[in-house]
């Protein structure tokens, strides 16, 4: 709902829709002030999704690991492995942490640890899940996630992903070793 008034001269516009967090602005004239509502109203339309910043704040990794796990693996052809690579998740330190505490070194310290436990193509798998996890997350909290810029935006964030080490091949019969 947009609201109009004239106030100290000035025309003040506010668009309030639930959900979202309440904008106002000022301008000189009129028909500037009835722009800018029907510009915000369609953008908020458009969005589709309501935004609450605090739930960044009470939403947790695993939450989202849990919907997920819940919503969108059991349409998976793989729903047995996937399912089970995000139980791993789940018992992991990182999943605890909120997503506005969330960041890049929860998940350096992740891979890290990981790679002490099983080769680099399965924390490649695990991270590749995650990776296709984050769209989902983004389709559900887009809005929300745009206000905050601490949440790391992809994953798993990291300069670098663990590859295995490169296999020799063997030698053949009558091949001469260079």
């Amino acid at each position: 709902m947009a609201s109009l008034r004239k106030r100290n001269g000035k025309w003040q516009a506010q668009v309030r829709r639930t959900g979202h967090l309440p904008r106002a602005r000022t301008f000189i004239n009129r028909s500037a002030a009835i722009l800018w509502i029907k510009q915000t109203e369609s953008e908020l339309d458009r969005a589709g999704i309501t935004c609450d910043p605090g739930n960044l704040d009470r939403i947790t990794a695993a939450d989202i690991i849990e919907r997920y796990k819940r919503d969108v693996t059991p349409s998976k052809r793989g729903f047995t492995s996937e399912n089970k690579r995000l139980e791993v998740f789940l018992r992991q330190p990182w999943t605890k942490l909120t997503l506005s505490k969330l960041s890049p070194v929860a998940f350096n310290e992740y891979r890290e640890r990981r790679l002490k436990d099983v080769a680099g193509a399965t924390v490649r798998r695990e991270l590749g899940l995650l990776q296709l996890d984050c769209p989902w997350f983004r389709g559900q909290s887009r809005a929300s996630r745009r206000r905050t810029s601490n949440v790391p935006s992809g994953p798993f964030f990291t300069d670098r992903k663990p590859y295995p080490i490169p296999r020799v091949a063997p030698a053949r019969y009558g091949s001469v070793p260079t």
